[in-house]
């Protein structure tokens, strides 16, 4: 096995572990994540993956609604 498959069958395997997964639409993107006028054609998510019972901050992910491309925010929160 080469480093490029190595790569793969770790990717495949944290895909496939990360059954749980938990999205939900955001109203709006948390105060100070981005500039509000950024994410004016996004659709802005918060999620968690498996079963990480965390409190506190979350990750947040944008799809936009002219392109469809995902482009992941970053973790915002205590």
């Amino acid at each position: 096995m080469n480093e490029t498959e190595a790569k793969q069958a770790a990717v495949d395997y944290i895909r496939n572990s990360f059954i749980n997964i938990e999205i939900e639409l955001c109203d709006s993107p948390p105060v100070g994540i981005y500039n509000s006028d950024e994410l004016r054609d996004q659709w802005v998510y918060w999620f968690r993956l498996g079963s990480d019972h965390r409190i506190g901050g979350g990750d947040y992910l944008c799809v936009s609604k002219i392109t469809g491309s995902v482009r992941y925010l970053g973790r915002y929160g205590e």
